[in-house]
Formats: C-alpha cells, structure tokens, sequence
C-alpha cells in the first residue's frame, strides 16, 4: 500500500473503553458526538446484536438471542444487523469538515478503510476494497438481516470474504462512523471472515485494537491522546440507556410498529 503524503497531523481523542453492555456502548456513541474528534474502540459483554436504524426487529426473536448469549440494540447508523461477539469494535465522531470525512459518503469510508486496511495490513491481513476485487456472493444469502452477508463496494475482503463492513450516520455539521473487526467465529454469521481464520491463531483484542491504531495514524495522519469519557458523556450515556437504549420502544417498537410506510428508507 502506497504511502500518501499528508499535511499537519489531526489530534484525535482516543478512548479505548474494554467490554460494556451493548446498550452502553450505544449510549457512549451518541453522548460523544458532539465532542472532539474521537476514536472509541470497545467490546461488547454481553455480546450485542446491534441493529441498523432502520432495520426491523421482528428479522431477530429475542428468546433465540438470548439462549446465544445476545442482547438485542439498535443503532443510530444505519445498514444491516452486526453480530457482536469475539471483535473490536471502533466508532469515530468528528465534524463533517474533519478532512476524512469531507466530501461525499464514498470518499470518507475509502479514506477510513484505508488506515483499517494498513492496521490489519500490520497483523499479516491482506484486504481490498469489494470494489477492487469481489467476495465469493451467496445468493440464498442475499435476504439475510445479518451485515457480513450484506455486500456493498466499500466493504473490506480477505480471503473472498467480507471481512470489514462500516455504516454511518450525518447529521448537521457531525458524523458517527461505526465499523467492526471480528476476531473468531460466531453462531450469527459463521460463514463470514474473521481474523482467527485468516492468520492461523487468534490475537487478543488489544493486539488487534494496537494495529487499528497504528494504521488510522499512518494513513490519516492522526495522532492520538488516550482519555476516558467525560463526566458529562458518562451522565449523557446513562441517561440514554435508560430513556433509549434501554428500551423496548427503541430497540424494538420504533421500526416494528412505526416503519410502515413514512419511516422507511
């Protein structure tokens, strides 16, 4: 991969947050992004089913989730449902005149799949964008609410297939990007790509999160400042929990009893 020549370096935020439940992990996400530009790379205990904003609830039934370990949540970025399990998880909110988000939609997941390329890049993975170079297509998986059987040409591929899937959410002036790295197998999408199989072992979180750093910083020209969430996001995130993420209304209700028409895509 070619080194691209870049003006000053970005000051960006760092918070790597370990395991929460998913519906704080949701919570953070949103509570942070009015704030400067941040990267959050986290986990999820217990694993989460994070569902896309406008997908509906009823692809999933909750006893079946919950006899696998899941928590169902929704998220404000849209696409198909992510599987939460053995991964890193990375969000990153910053103005929408942040330069790797300037521009069009396309142009900020290239610029930021290409630092997630060079991390992986680093841990012996080879990707290239869908566009480039096409992952083996299931068509009995085409109708699956699962995002690893969700083809679109910003997609990350290795080996034939996705590995790396991004979704986001503009609003004005901000952006919310979220994207997954799955390290091992789980029950929600075992046919899709995931580094343990890739490299022949399987890294710890924090070796896979130290290559996702390094790569951002390389390719995008960040440098990092590690922090936690301030007291005002933390009261923020707690709130949400218990007014949004938390509940059936929005996790649930919003699209099963409201989508019918006006609300869809």
């Amino acid at each position: 991969m070619t080194r691209r020549s870049r003006g000053h370096a970005v000051n960006v935020r760092l918070i790597r947050s370990g395991p929460l439940h998913p519906y704080l992990n949701m919570a953070l996400d949103e509570a942070s992004a009015a704030s400067p530009p941040t990267l959050r790379l986290y986990r999820f205990q217990p694993f989460g089913l994070s569902l896309g904003y406008f997908q509906d609830a009823a692809d999933f039934d909750d006893a079946w989730l919950a006899r696998h370990g899941f928590v169902a949540v929704r998220r404000v970025t849209g696409g198909a449902a992510i599987a939460h399990a053995d991964d890193v998880t990375f969000s990153i909110v910053a103005p929408q005149d942040a330069p790797w988000f300037a521009g069009d939609v396309k142009a900020s997941y290239a610029r930021i799949h290409a630092g997630i390329a060079r991390g992986l890049e680093r841990l012996g993975v080879s990707t290239a964008a869908r566009a480039d170079r096409e992952a083996a297509s299931d068509s009995r998986r085409a109708h699956e609410p699962i995002c690893f059987y969700k083809a679109t040409g910003f997609d990350l591929v290795a080996g034939g297939r996705k590995l790396v899937g991004s979704a986001q959410r503009r609003t004005p002036g901000r952006v919310l990007h979220h994207g997954s790295i799955p390290i091992g197998k789980n029950v929600l999408a075992p046919e899709a790509a995931c580094l343990s199989e890739l490299l022949g072992r399987t890294p710890e979180p924090v070796e896979v999160e130290d290559a996702l750093i390094a790569g951002l910083a390389e390719e995008l020209g960040w440098t990092f400042e590690l922090a936690e969430p301030s007291d005002e996001e933390r009261a923020a995130a707690d709130e949400l929990v218990r007014v949004k993420y938390g509940t059936t209304a929005w996790n649930r209700d919003r699209i099963d009893g409201s989508r019918r028409g006006a609300d869809a895509r």
